[in-house]
């Protein structure tokens, strides 16, 4: 299923526009092309009895809005508007009984009317939520990620936010994720929302508002009532490594609902005797330095336990004390191969290692879980010439 989100928009060119938060000395040379300067909310939906209303920081837009009046089917419903300022993202809420209805903004900020709606979508209530948000990876690398955590974890609902994908429609796009064995139902987010602007040469990370936003939109308006949810991005795989219960069931144990992973880089070195004879997936690699220097953890969350203050980040939940595992029990494999230099703009895949500087050593468990799967890899891989032809 595809579900388009309802934006509202700073427009005309009398509209004010949000400002930046990061000093000229710490931008990179594209940053005022990359912020998002005109997002008032990613989206407005409904969610239970409330109107929500997602987007990034106001920052100068605050007072506008603050004098704006609110209107729901016909009723002024200002006084009820609450406003909670996140980092890097603002939601708003609203009683409304649940009911459909036209949303009507008026001030400083602009005019706006809005319909909201209920939503259709699969059933995603007690499901295994694989999340992630993406734009262009190759269909085969987006169908391994899938058939891995099927696999290897029970999955069984996808949930991707297209971030404007060109190489492959929407309808390609769901339509390959059910072709993986095991997978009940695909939701699929257009999400035509700026992803922003990374940390620059200075490392500021203060106006990346794409991701907090899609973070917090799935998180209230889809996967409430899912069972767990794992969120990762296409170039990494889980792994529960020795005899672990495995990662869905180790989230739900979590008392604080979260469960932290960390990373390792599993380099861009093809194994032996594979370069040549086989797509470009995640199976094509498995070695890794022997420093094994950790990155950024990432994690999955209980919906049911997760506390409301808490907000999900992109590599840690905020205002919520939780575990990580300790690496040699899970861990998340980050592929260096499976990627395109997006920050440059590149379209193409990198290109694999022909020398490496430092020890690396093969991670067994990883290639035995590769092998074990290979067949029903080769099942679905038959499938991909259906789809579009890749970037390579």
């Amino acid at each position: 299923m595809i579900n388009k989100i309802q934006k509202v928009e700073l427009s005309g060119e009398a509209s004010p526009r949000r400002i930046s938060p990061r000093r000229e000395e710490d931008k990179q040379s594209n940053y005022d092309d990359l912020f998002d300067a005109t997002t008032l909310f990613a989206d407005v939906y409904l969610a239970g009895t409330e109107l929500v209303m997602v987007g990034p920081p106001l920052l100068n837009l605050a007072d506008g809005l603050e004098a704006s009046r609110f209107e729901y089917r016909g009723e002024d419903i200002t006084e009820r508007i609450t406003i909670r300022n996140l980092d890097r993202l603002v939601e708003i809420r609203a009683e409304v009984g649940g009911l459909a209805g036209n949303l009507s903004i008026v001030g400083p900020l602009g005019v706006w009317t809005v319909n909201i709606g209920h939503e259709d979508f699969p059933p995603l209530n007690g499901a295994n939520i694989l999340l992630t948000q993406q734009r262009d990876n190759d269909i085969e690398w987006i169908l391994y990620w899938v058939m891995w955590h099927v696999q290897n974890h029970a999955v069984d609902v996808v949930v991707i936010y297209d971030n404007g994908s060109s190489l492959y429609s929407l309808d390609e796009l769901e339509a390959a994720c059910l072709n993986v064995p095991g997978v009940r139902h695909c939701l699929i987010i257009d999400w035509q929302v700026p992803f922003g602007v990374t940390g620059g040469p200075n490392q500021k990370w203060d106006s990346d508002y794409g991701q907090h936003e899609f973070l917090h939109h799935a998180r209230t308006k889809y996967l409430n009532k899912s069972r767990a949810v794992l969120c990762c991005d296409i170039d990494e795989l889980v792994q529960v490594l020795g005899e672990g219960d495995g990662i869905f069931d180790q989230i739900v144990a979590s008392p604080s609902g979260v469960l932290s992973f960390s990373r390792l880089q599993v380099l861009q070195i093809p194994r032996p005797g594979l370069e040549d004879s086989r797509l470009r997936v995640h199976s094509l690699y498995g070695y890794v330095a022997e420093s094994r220097a950790l990155l950024n953890a990432k994690y999955g969350w209980n919906p049911a336990v997760l506390a409301e203050e808490a907000q999900l980040m992109v590599h840690r939940v905020a205002n919520v004390d939780y575990p990580c595992a300790d690496v040699n029990q899970v861990v998340g494999w980050h592929f260096g191969g499976i990627r395109k230099d997006w920050r440059s703009g590149s379209a193409t895949p990198v290109s694999n290692m022909s020398t490496w500087p430092s020890p690396v050593q093969l991670e067994t468990e990883l290639v035995q879980v590769f092998d074990a799967i290979e067949t029903i890899w080769e099942k679905v891989e038959r499938r991909v010439s259906k789809w579009v032809p890749r970037s390579d």
